[in-house]
């Protein structure tokens, strides 16, 4: 799952990088890019100065920085690996410490004369990490534990699901939910699953309520002889659209789409930094306890879940500001 950072440009002064400071500055970047998520001002002052810092850098290490960072600080089809935020003017350092701060990431990565400065004022801690430390650092340690797929949900305690969960969805302003079938006899199973996710959203989620856009759900129209899609419709109104709009009072949209070549199958719950795989689908709960599930982090999928999107409908979408 996710961890997120700040950069101290200055991290990335070219003085600092030699044999040791070099490999770990790529070591860094590149697990930020296998599940990393990068925070930034929304004015772009840290981008623009790690952009400018990492020009100078010499090529044995800034040719892969140079190809790393752009792909981390760029917007596009595929979830965005940063996050911007607004904060009040300062220099470079201040901006960054600041960020940490405003919205709890993981860590902060400073270079030598940062840390110093830091320690001078008294904010050196222990989410400041020293680019030349960096993999012994705890962040480095946490980030390999979130990695690799997780073990089954049933064998973790809630407050590890809770916190798989969170991670991915916390700066998130909208989530998006694909399952191949709803509107059956599993909607029941659908909505707990699904509440248990926006309760973690509300309660845990960065932006304020107001500032988030809403819910999306995607489906397939039934194959069953017998099922009808209005009738499935109707039921996802009452059974899903209904209770969520009067839980969370967020927008919800549904769409039900026509997959006649069937490329509508895995599960997947999607935010604008991350797209997380659901093995056994939404249905999480066997009674208080979870069922046996998984959850992967998986940014590849999201051409896939392009394509998902772009079926045809079979009915006029599901909305709560039209129900």
């Amino acid at each position: 799952m996710l961890v997120s950072a700040v950069v101290d440009p200055s991290a990335f002064n070219a003085e600092y990088f030699d044999e040791v400071y070099g490999p770990q500055a790529i070591y860094f970047l590149k697990g930020i890019r296998k599940n990393g998520l990068l925070i930034v001002d929304s004015e772009h002052r840290l981008r623009r100065s790690i952009i400018d810092e990492i020009q100078s850098i010499p090529i044995k290490y800034g040719q892969q920085i140079r190809l790393i960072i752009p792909e981390l600080l760029k917007r596009g089809n595929k979830p965005n690996r940063f996050l911007a935020c607004d904060v009040p003017p300062g220099d470079p350092l201040d901006v960054a410490y600041y960020l940490r701060t405003l919205t709890d990431a993981d860590v902060l990565i400073v270079g030598i004369k940062s840390l110093e400065k830091l320690k001078a004022e008294g904010k050196d801690n222990s989410n400041v990490v020293v680019l030349s430390e960096y993999n012994v650092s705890k962040f480095e340690q946490k980030r390999e534990e979130y990695e690799p797929p997780t073990g089954a949900i049933d064998e973790l305690s809630r407050e590890e699901v809770d916190s798989l969960i969170i991670r991915p969805i916390r700066f998130t302003k909208w989530l998006r939910f694909y399952d191949p079938y709803i509107g059956g006899d599993n909607t029941k199973h659908f909505l707990k699953g699904i509440r248990y996710i926006l309760s973690l959203w509300k309660e845990h989620g960065f932006f304020p309520l107001q500032d988030r856009t809403g819910i999306e759900i995607f489906t397939r129209a039934p194959r069953t002889p017998g099922l009808d899609t209005q009738e499935q419709r109707q039921r996802i109104v009452q059974g899903l659209v209904e209770p969520l709009e009067q839980q969370f009072r967020l927008q919800v949209k549904v769409e039900i789409k026509v997959d006649e070549d069937r490329i509508f199958h895995a599960r997947y719950l999607e935010t604008q930094h991350a797209i997380i795989g659901v093995e056994r689908g939404f249905d999480l709960f066997k009674g208080n306890n979870f069922h046996t599930n998984f959850f992967m982090l998986n940014f590849a999928a999201a051409p896939h879940l392009k394509r998902c999107r772009d079926l045809p409908n079979a009915c006029r979408p599901i909305s709560t500001c039209q129900e």
